[in-house]
């Protein structure tokens, strides 16, 4: 059996953050969240996941930009497994296709 923990790391995504508001509710279905700035709680006491955005900034290729957001995520109450069961779930939902 595996004991709660914490975790922190960040993630750099190819996305603004008015489209990473408009993902997000699928992204943390079922839980309840709440976004305060650029600060996002998701969760209850004991467990909870803070998501941290910084400020929007770009890539440039060439003439083409794009949006980006790093993104830090901190996980309270949480063992490895469900913080891998989470994160699979929120890249899915971010996950873009091409071709």
């Amino acid at each position: 059996m595996s004991t709660a923990e914490s975790a922190r790391f960040v993630r750099e995504m190819g996305i603004s953050h008015r489209e990473f508001l408009r993902l997000l509710p699928q992204a943390v279905k079922p839980w309840p969240f709440d976004v305060s700035g650029n600060t996002i709680v998701i969760g209850e006491d004991p467990q909870t996941i803070t998501l941290r955005l910084s400020a929007e900034g770009q890539r440039r290729l060439g003439l083409l930009r794009l949006p980006v957001t790093n993104v830090a995520f901190e996980f309270c109450g949480f063992d490895e497994p469900a913080i891998r069961s989470f994160m699979e779930r929120f890249e899915l939902a971010y996950r873009r296709g091409g071709g």
